[in-house]
């Protein structure tokens, strides 16, 4: 089912080596698009995945989230993160069903091992709702520790203009 996540098709880090050479990313400023974000190996595209889960907008991942999530530590292996991406976007799913009123910001609790074959831990993750100037709605997932960087004060549940409206393109 995710077979556009081969661990050979997905730019996970900005040092990655390509023939020798340091591979370099756009400055942030010229980044304007998600697109641009994810040819820039700063976002991984997890859209057609989504849309098994009812989510028919376009939907990311963020390199910090993939690396800590998605494939983690050294112990899991490339053949569950298919497993871990599943999760991740369920349990963002369920809450969106959960929610009376969403908001652009939701935090989203996900059960993720920590380990192969150990139990699963409570790992939170921050779904954020915007638009794009090449696709009309959005979708990233944010790990915790990325929130900083983020101007809050932006996705305040009073403002229903950045978000597009109440309109979530789910089912």
């Amino acid at each position: 089912m995710l077979n556009e996540l081969e661990p050979e098709s997905v730019v996970l880090s900005d040092s990655d080596s390509l023939g020798g050479e340091t591979a370099l990313l756009p400055a942030p400023n010229h980044i304007t698009s998600r697109e641009d974000a994810v040819k820039a190996g700063l976002v991984v595209d997890v859209t057609q995945v989504a849309k098994h889960f009812g989510l028919h907008l376009s939907v990311g991942i963020t390199k910090s989230l993939w690396e800590k999530s998605i494939t983690g530590p050294s112990t899991i292996s490339p053949e569950s993160w298919n497993d871990r991406v599943r999760d991740m976007l369920l349990a963002v799913r369920l809450r969106l069903a959960s929610l009376e009123n969403p908001t652009p910001w939701i935090e989203v609790p996900v059960l993720l091992p920590v380990e192969e074959k150990e139990a699963p831990e409570l790992f939170p993750i921050y779904a954020l709702f915007h638009k794009d100037p090449v696709v009309a709605e959005c979708l990233t997932l944010i790990h915790p520790q990325e929130i900083s960087s983020i101007n809050m004060s932006s996705f305040s549940s009073g403002d229903d203009s950045s978000s597009g409206g109440s309109d979530r393109s789910v089912s």
